[in-house]
């Protein structure tokens, strides 16, 4: 493998520039190729769709700034406007920029390239305190164990993600244990349709079985942090956060509860840039609280409601900063990475692991983690526009389909090599 500008494109996306922290090296180190990439970003829809969105968003957030300047808005400074916007270019950006390494080194390489770099880059950055393995660090690790994994046999692939998924529950680490056993659940779902035959399209079957996979599955861990067969941590978390009769997403994300309070003040959004006035902070505060009590005051005065509002969701983030065209930006890239999963579950089954847990973990930094994540919302946005480009290979020419980059037939057609895997071949999606 060369150490070219591709290798340190997608192991950059794990160190962010000191002083800069919503730039990652990687994106730095892709600037050469980026009108190539741009030029194959924008080939699908998904892509011509998150540019679109990403503009008018940032249009529709200065104005939103602009004609709020009559409200009782704390004025900030020139610095949190700046970093807002450079914020959400980042979504689109991280995902532009993987386009040709990834199709240039491969897909197992890739990941595993890039979940080096993310497990590297937050032990060398982040400070100790934060090496827990619910962070980036075990984000990065999985995607690593994974990969590698992905260049063995389906069976391998499944141990691995069940070993990491027991891990990271022992660890309190919920949200990666969650996103695990969803993306091992997705290789078992893509082995088992593996001798079937199906349409290219994305039909009702594929969409149904993973719903109702997906939903028994999430129930299963939700009753297994009920009962304790988690653990008595996961237990006494799972008590706390339902205290108040809610469900645990949301006594565990109090932050959406105080979004919603500031939504229904001013459901416009508060612009780039903006500041609630401190009867909305204080309302939101109080109406978050009511699930979990007012130890959560420090964290909402300090790190919500700090120099730059960050609520604890992307979503709510695009919402507050840049309005419906926030609203609208969200929504796009909800649908990029839901089909992108549809996608996935139609690869050859010892690639799917890895893939769905980069796209879930993209779904769930969208609903429920704070702004510095925007790297692993790129990261999904940039593998399902990955996974659109293929299948327009694959509707342009059946003959030709990826032969000038490194990405196997058995990835493509969800055929699996025998030396890989006993899967007999079925037609390609």
């Amino acid at each position: 493998m060369k150490l070219d500008r591709n290798f340190f494109s997608l192991t950059g996306l794990g160190f962010k520039i000191p002083g800069m922290g919503f730039i990652p090296m990687g994106v730095v180190f892709g600037l050469s190729q980026f009108v190539q990439n741009f030029k194959l970003f924008t080939k699908v829809h998904a892509g011509r769709l998150m540019v679109t969105t990403a503009f008018w968003a940032i249009v529709s957030g200065l104005l939103v700034r602009l004609f709020a300047s009559d409200r009782e808005f704390d004025a900030l400074g020139l610095t949190a406007v700046v970093t807002t916007v450079i914020w959400v270019a980042m979504l689109v950006l991280v995902a532009i920029m993987i386009l040709t390494p990834v199709q240039r080194i491969g897909p197992e390489r890739s990941l595993v390239l890039v979940g080096a770099g993310m497990a590297i880059g937050t032990y060398l950055l982040v400070r100790p305190e934060k090496y827990e393995w619910k962070y980036a660090l075990g984000y990065g690790i999985v995607i690593l164990g994974l990969g590698l994994a992905a260049k063995r046999t389906l069976p391998v692939s499944v141990l691995t993600g069940i070993a990491f998924i027991l891990f990271s529950f022992s660890q309190g680490a919920r949200s990666i244990g969650i996103i695990a056993a969803f993306s091992v659940a997705a290789a078992v779902l893509a082995a088992i349709r593996g001798s079937r035959q199906r349409e290219k399209r994305i039909g009702p079957g594929i969409v149904i079985g993973s719903a109702l996979t997906f939903s028994g599955l999430l129930a299963a861990i939700i009753y297994a942090m009920k009962t304790g067969w988690l653990g008595e941590k996961l237990q006494a978390s799972y008590i706390e956060q339902t205290t108040g009769g809610q469900f645990i997403l949301l006594g565990g994300r109090t932050e959406w509860r105080a979004s919603w309070d500031l939504f229904l003040a001013n459901p416009w959004g508060y612009g780039i840039g903006g500041q609630p006035s401190g009867d909305e902070k204080r309302s939101a505060i109080a109406a978050a609280t009511e699930f979990r009590g007012s130890y959560f005051d420090p964290y909402f005065t300090k790190s919500v409601f700090g120099t730059r509002v960050d609520l604890h969701s992307a979503f709510c983030n695009l919402w507050f900063h840049f309005g419906i065209g926030g609203i609208l930006l969200a929504l796009t890239i909800l649908i990029i990475l839901a089909r992108g999963v549809l996608r996935a579950i139609q690869l050859s089954p010892v690639i799917v692991a890895p893939i769905v847990f980069i796209l879930a973990f993209g779904i769930w930094d969208l609903l429920f983690s704070p702004m510095r994540q925007y790297d692993h919302i790129g990261l999904a946005i940039g593998v399902s526009v990955l996974l659109e480009l293929l299948v327009r290979k694959e509707n342009d020419s059946a003959n030709t389909r990826s032969r000038e980059t490194n990405w196997p037939d058995s990835i493509i057609d969800n055929r699996v090599d025998p030396k890989l895997n006993t899967i007999p071949p079925i037609r390609h999606f």
